[in-house]
């Protein structure tokens, strides 16, 4: 924080960008730390109340997501997302990142497919695995059977 610029005349520079990319990302990773300790703290409760009330699943599984994005964290996760693009191009880091990294050290894919937005395949099955690039991704969608990543250019929100 101390390094970050206190005042900007006109244009911010590589540097000053680079900067407050930084801080932006750790930003981004503390609300997705705060995201996981809140689900993982409600979520057995949620499902201790659905069982015993007999709600339907889905509501049950649903009902922490609902939560966070409620709360506080969900607003700031927008505005984090709203800057991202500016940033990395100030930063002139390019508009492709790493969303969530594989848990696999390999990718063993051998197709690509392309796709305006996740929303329209996200109920698909793929036979092999394959890498999915999509102009569209919100976040909100589920990733395809056998798809091993989706590259976007987008930046969906973070609390996905």
């Amino acid at each position: 924080w101390q390094n970050l610029p206190t005042h900007h005349h006109g244009s911010i520079s590589k540097e000053d960008a680079l900067l407050v990319s930084s801080v932006v990302d750790r930003m981004k990773r503390a609300v997705g730390d705060l995201s996981d300790k809140m689900t993982a703290e409600l979520q057995p409760v949620a499902h201790s109340i659905g069982t015993r009330t007999d709600c339907d699943r889905w509501t049950v599984e649903l009902f922490t997501e609902e939560v966070v994005r409620g709360g506080p964290a969900f607003s700031v996760s927008l505005v984090l997302s709203m800057l991202e693009p500016s940033l990395r191009s100030l930063a002139e880091l390019g508009c492709w990142q790493i969303i969530s990294p594989a848990m696999e050290p390999t990718l063993t894919a051998r197709n690509v497919y392309r796709s305006e937005q996740l929303y329209s395949c996200m109920n698909l099955s793929f036979s092999q695995p394959c890498v999915l690039v999509c102009d569209r991704v919100t976040g909100e969608e589920e990733i395809p059977e056998n798809c091993v990543a989706v590259l976007t250019r987008d930046s969906p929100d973070m609390l996905s």
